[in-house]
């Protein structure tokens, strides 16, 4: 009996120290949250535009530094005139309603669906999800080519404790999965950011791919992140200049 109180103990002291702990980095997050402006260049030249939907990752949540963050180097890449990010931190891919219906475009060259975290936050099933982003595809502006980028391996988040990032890892590929399947059958370009954990910077250099809140991007996680998005743009300038492979 003594040893079962001892151990009991034990366990709550650390559930203490966790949830302590979570309670700290969150007021953190929210602080970082508060202090960061979505990168947007609204000007009269629309000549190459781009719309920005989602989350904290597409406002930026982490970097510090509003030119790296994926809007604005998706922006200097593509050589966008024009950016329109009305993104929210926090949101989740119901939440992208809202969002559209501020848009102030009829057409856009790019559009960026930035979104999915907060949902495996949430534990949303996978399926439910994936429909609910296939009602945002309906409802979107004309455009030339939609991209969806998605969080890497939220199971991966320091942030979390041991004990539950396996289940997240698990609930983020199941997330994957059944976008790469809802991308596919809308034409939209989709960009996995997840990587298995001997891959994963964020996992293996914490201190440098994250921000002080241990779970958004630090500046130099945006652009690893970014690095994924090129690839994918390149692949898609080969299949338009040569017609020989699908955009997604």
């Amino acid at each position: 009996m003594k040893y079962l109180i001892i151990i009991i103990v034990c366990i709550l002291s650390y559930l203490s120290f966790e949830y302590l702990k979570f309670k700290k980095t969150y007021k953190l997050s929210q602080e970082i949250v508060k202090s960061t402006v979505a990168f947007q260049n609204i000007t009269n030249d629309t000549s190459l535009s781009i719309l920005v939907i989602g989350d904290s990752t597409a406002v930026g949540v982490g970097s510090g530094d509003p030119k790296k963050t994926v809007p604005a180097m998706f922006a200097d890449y593509t050589g966008a005139t024009y950016v329109e990010n009305l993104s929210v931190s926090g949101a989740k891919i119901k939440d992208l309603n809202a969002q559209v219906a501020k848009i102030k475009l009829k057409e856009y060259d790019y559009i960026l669906v930035q979104i999915g975290g907060n949902n495996i936050i949430a534990r949303q099933n996978a399926g439910e999800a994936a429909e609910e982003l296939n009602k945002i595809y309906k409802i979107l502006p004309k455009n030339k080519q939609t991209l969806h980028i998605c969080c890497g391996n939220v199971g991966d988040s320091a942030i979390l404790p041991w004990f539950v990032r396996s289940y997240y890892t698990n609930k983020t590929l199941s997330y994957h999965q059944a976008f790469e399947k809802i991308n596919k059958e809308n034409g939209v370009s989709y960009v996995n950011l997840f990587d298995t954990k001997d891959k994963d910077p964020f996992l293996q250099s914490p201190k440098e791919y994250l921000a002080a809140d241990g779970f958004h991007p630090s500046a130099l996680g945006y652009e690893y992140w970014f690095l994924k998005i090129k690839e994918k743009i390149k692949k898609l300038r080969v299949c338009a200049s040569q017609k020989t492979c699908s955009p997604t």
